[in-house]
């Protein structure tokens, strides 16, 4: 079956019609690539999951040949990287980690086993996508679900490209994000660096004349980052939405069998039966209505951060809330800046680093009054403990604001 893809264009990939059908790969069309239906990144709003889920499958099937001659491996990677998203929440992390953080249950959305084979989170009786039920188990045979199983948990010798530092998976990711939003690169990149992944004992071995293409990829990976962490709209947005799905928990609203629903769908369950706050919350983040007053922190010492969030995190956001504060934590770590270590296949297989670390926490201060924000910086500092830096007094040229 063919697609028309933005990075590859015409491509046919050796699929089953039945696969591409079910509900739980079509409805992939609803969820978005991003975490949030990005309001000033306007290239990032569309973008879906099935269409990096087709990308990664591509990639897949241009690179599988190389590493396994067993056609039934084959086809179980080029499936393993077509589904890898299938369950993913709407709004993907935005929903998965704050799931774990106040239901203190684990939710990976990569975790397809436990949400669809073994019926744990989603009952048999609901409907999956578009009125259809969940159906892979019925169009693929229990051997190859093994093999895909194998795969995706890093079970097999294929996992290490399409799970690991770099790999497929994020390839098609970051490039497409990139694409869309108007980042320049190569337009070969993407495919190179994908046929150039050669893992050996975990290692990351790469011919030196694909070096480039990988520091392209880290280049690309910073710039995208930076726009989708720092900008002060997204992380409004990031943190209306934060309100809106605390509401919701408080209320029991949501359950963890509310992850089927599309992007859409949670919205209009939060407008219909959320509570006054996370009505508002939602309707402000639909309509860009956002707080006047803004601040943005870095904080180097990510490690005490995790600490103190682990257990205060909701009480910090509730208290700033209670003086009309929006209060909202990124954690960037191996995000903006994740940095590769390679061996080549020159002499004595040179290493060389591409990239460089800078783990920080990125802390967002939104009110529609300064005295909040007066308020909530004194009360930050006196928990945290920590130095902040204000986004405003550090200089970057490389930053862009959409706001």
């Amino acid at each position: 079956m063919y697609f028309v893809d933005t990075l590859y264009g015409k491509v046919d990939l050796d699929i089953s019609p039945d696969l591409l059908k079910t509900p739980e790969l079509q409805r992939l069309r609803e969820i978005r690539l991003c975490n949030i239906n990005s309001p000033f990144i306007t290239g990032g709003t569309s973008l879906n999951r099935f269409e990096h889920a087709i990308g990664t499958a591509y990639l897949a099937q241009e690179i599988v040949r190389n590493f396994a001659r067993d056609q039934q491996e084959q086809k179980a990677f080029i499936i393993a990287s077509l589904l890898h998203d299938i369950v993913t929440a709407p709004f993907g992390h935005s929903l998965e980690y704050l799931y774990e953080s106040i239901k203190n249950k684990e939710y990976e959305h990569a975790n397809i086993w436990q949400m669809i084979f073994t019926g744990k989170t989603i009952p048999s009786s609901r409907n999956f996508f578009a009125g259809k039920k969940a159906s892979l188990q019925l169009v693929l045979n229990q051997d190859m679900i093994e093999k895909i199983q194998r795969i995706l948990e890093m079970k097999h010798p294929l996992s290490n490209r399409l799970v690991n530092t770099i790999d497929i998976d994020n390839i098609d990711n970051v490039f497409r994000f990139a694409f869309h939003i108007g980042i320049s690169f190569e337009k070969k990149s993407p495919l190179l660096i994908a046929k150039n992944l050669q893992y050996r004992n975990n290692t990351l071995f790469v011919n030196p004349e694909a070096m480039y293409h990988f520091e392209e990829w880290f280049q690309v990976r910073r710039q995208l980052y930076k726009y989708l962490l720092e900008d002060e709209g997204e992380f409004m947005a990031k943190a209306l939405l934060e309100r809106a799905f605390i509401e919701c928990f408080k209320d029991d609203l949501i359950s963890e069998y509310d992850w089927v629903l599309t992007d859409a769908e949670m919205v209009e369950l939060i407008l219909h039966k959320g509570n006054p706050t996370a009505k508002k919350s939602i309707q402000r983040l639909m309509l860009m209505d956002f707080p006047g007053q803004r601040k943005i922190y870095f904080a180097k010492d990510y490690q005490k951060i995790d600490k103190l969030l682990s257990k205060e995190k909701f009480n910090l956001i509730n208290y700033s809330f209670a003086d009309g504060v929006l209060l909202h934590f990124i954690r960037d770590v191996n995000k903006t800046c994740r940095q590769l270590l390679i061996s080549t296949n020159g002499a004595a297989g040179t290493q060389k680093t591409i990239g460089y670390l800078d783990d920080r926490y990125l802390i967002g201060v939104f009110s529609d009054n300064a005295h909040g924000i007066r308020i909530t910086e004194k009360y930050l500092r006196e928990q945290l403990n920590i130095d902040l830096v204000d986004k405003e007094s550090k200089a970057d040229e490389t930053q862009t604001s959409f706001f």
